[in-house]
């Protein structure tokens, strides 16, 4: 029975501790530097700033329910070899002297990981759809080249 009091006790305080609502008021801010965390809150944007203008950069569509993830197939017939390498399995996808399936591109100090790894899978795929046909060395670069924050 004290367990259970003990609790109710802990669940009543948990839900009378009040968080600002308003992300751009000082008592937000505040808050947030009140948890004594690792870094510091500050002031991004003045406090009038528009929501709707908050919610555009976060890439929250109006009617999120409106999207929807296509059903998942799964065929549980499927013959799955114990193992694979697509370098053996595609042996004609090379450009140059560089074998497009096994190349590890060198992003050096590049902050644009995400850029690399898209486009050595767009080369990759490019040259499995074609059979080894077509060779292509997409360039990480090109693909960042019109971002000036990406890295």
């Amino acid at each position: 029975m004290k367990e259970l009091i003990l609790i109710s006790l802990l669940i009543c305080g948990t839900l009378s501790v009040t968080v600002p609502s308003d992300p751009l008021s000082d008592e937000f801010i505040d808050y947030i530097n009140s948890l004594g965390t690792t870094w510091k809150a500050g002031r991004n944007f003045a406090p009038d700033t528009p929501k709707k203008y908050l919610k555009s950069l976060t890439g929250v569509h109006e009617n999120a329910n409106a999207f929807t993830l296509p059903k998942r197939l799964e065929s549980t017939n499927v013959e799955i070899p114990e193992e694979f390498d697509a370098r053996t399995h595609w042996p004609n996808c090379t450009t140059s002297a560089i074998r497009v399936i096994s190349e590890i591109r060198d992003q050096g100090s590049c902050g644009s990981c995400w850029a690399f790894g898209a486009v050595e899978a767009m080369s990759d795929r490019i040259c499995i759809h074609s059979n080894g046909k077509l060779n292509v060395h997409l360039s990480a670069e090109n693909l960042v080249s019109c971002c000036s924050s990406c890295g």
